[in-house]
């Protein structure tokens, strides 16, 4: 659910690096693991996860990360901005807090904090962001996959990312894959890839949601990559 603000982020993980949900319950189904032939609307699971939002804490080692630590996210509920409006008709805050306990360098404790501030246009689609005096501008808001199979994958879009003056500092592109999960699931693959303004790649995130049945999407997994080698697997 992220909208990253990388040159911010990508600056406090160095400092780390050198830069030199819920139960599983899939794992214990006996179709776990099976190729649903369902179609899923990813777009209306998107939507319920705004309006009641969630909080997830997620773990990472250092058998799978560089550093050892702790995730956690709060997302609020979507709330009405501006009525008249669609592409700035509701907004809702998402708070990251990443806590490094130690990492490959020995780093000291660390604990990162992260809150940003989400708009999204009348159909609850991303389109625009703020955070510590840096916006990311949809020209045309998000569009998630409304019948989308195993197998598919697709763009959702892409925004511009500005610093106070206004001056643009690059762009993130997302997309999206779905994959296997069990025979009435599906796993939801949100890639964020950033790029400066001299398209140099920063950093990705990808995060990874259960898809139920009725739609319903569960935050599984997020996986954050950064050109210095520095990265974190949290679950």
């Amino acid at each position: 659910m992220k909208y990253e603000i990388w040159t911010f982020t990508f600056s406090a993980l160095c400092a780390l690096s050198g830069c030199g949900g819920g139960e599983d319950w899939a794992s214990k189904d006996p179709s776990a693991f099976a190729v649903s032939a369902n179609t899923f609307d990813i777009a209306s699971g998107w939507k319920q996860l705004l309006l009641t939002g969630y909080t997830k804490t997620l773990y990472f080692t250092q058998t799978t990360s560089t550093c050892e630590g702790t995730l956690q996210i709060l997302q609020t509920p979507a709330e009405i901005y501006n009525a008249t409006s669609f592409k700035y008709a509701y907004q809702n805050t998402l708070s990251y807090t990443e806590r490094y306990y130690v990492c490959t360098n020995q780093s000291a404790r660390t604990t990162l904090n992260v809150k940003q501030y989400n708009w999204f246009s009348r159909d609850y689609a991303n389109s625009y962001v703020s955070v510590n005096q840096q916006t990311g501008d949809w020209q045309t808001p998000a569009v998630f996959p409304q019948a989308a199979r195993v197998g598919q994958t697709g763009v959702i879009g892409q925004f511009n990312n500005s610093d106070s003056t206004g001056a643009p500092t690059g762009i993130e592109k997302w997309s999206y894959s779905l994959e296997a999960d069990t025979a009435s699931s599906a796993k939801f693959r949100l890639v964020m890839s950033a790029e400066d303004a001299n398209g140099q790649w920063v950093g990705t995130e990808e995060n990874i949601f259960r898809v139920a049945p009725d739609n319903t999407l569960t935050l599984i997994s997020v996986t954050k990559k950064f050109p210095s080698g520095f990265h974190i697997e949290a679950k």
